[in-house]
């Protein structure tokens, strides 16, 4: 378990515009605050990530939510109730202000809030939702334990977090759209399965 000291200086790269890699409930990430377009920029840059494929972002808490959106939260009960925090990013509307780089050709966020202590206490310390891409170069294995990291990015980033366990899994989070109150359309399945959703009450579209 890391001490709060190690969270704090982390926090503190992120608050001053850093990237750092960071373990989440799925796999390692490398991100930085959200809601600071150049920390964004250089996210895409070390990952050599191309144009047009946005950023996922993770909170911790409810509150941070809304500073990436102004959806009626209404919309989310049950998916809140049933699966965060965890591993199952939704599709919402971003705010207009929001660096280009999160936001997809529709204006929408991929967000979840993560059930990763440390991803928590990030969010939390840094006061600020976090990107959470998968800290590998694209196309590149994603890291699920600390000997996966290639050497090279963790040169490039402003600080290196890690866990001693190994509780990651190795299956990115599923993402979804809500279409309704009970109607989800599945972008990417992942950490939870589409029975595990259906088991909600949720029917499926693909």
């Amino acid at each position: 378990m890391l001490d709060s000291g190690q969270i704090e200086q982390a926090a503190a790269k992120i608050q001053k515009g850093g990237c750092i890699i960071y373990p989440t409930e799925t796999l390692y990430a490398l991100g930085g605050n959200a809601l600071n377009p150049e920390a964004a920029a250089k996210v895409c840059r070390l990952k050599s990530r191309p144009r047009g494929k946005p950023l996922p972002v993770i909170i911790g808490n409810i509150e941070q939510l809304f500073l990436l959106t102004e959806c009626n939260i209404q919309e989310f009960y049950g998916l809140l109730d049933n699966f965060w925090p965890g591993p199952l990013s939704i599709l919402v509307p971003g705010k207009e202000e929001l660096p280009l780089e999160i936001r997809d050709s529709g204006g929408m966020v991929c967000v979840r809030w993560s059930s990763s202590n440390i991803s928590q206490q990030l969010c939390l310390c840094s006061a600020a939702p976090l990107i959470a891409s998968s800290a590998n170069r694209d196309g590149e294995s994603p890291p699920l334990i600390p000997l996966d990291l290639d050497p090279g990015l963790k040169q490039q980033v402003d600080h290196v977090l890690t866990r001693e366990e190994e509780d990651g899994t190795s299956m990115p989070s599923t993402i979804v759209r809500i279409l309704d109150r009970s109607g989800l359309k599945v972008i990417r399945q992942g950490a939870v399965s589409n029975e595990d959703l259906e088991q909600a009450g949720y029917t499926l579209f693909s």
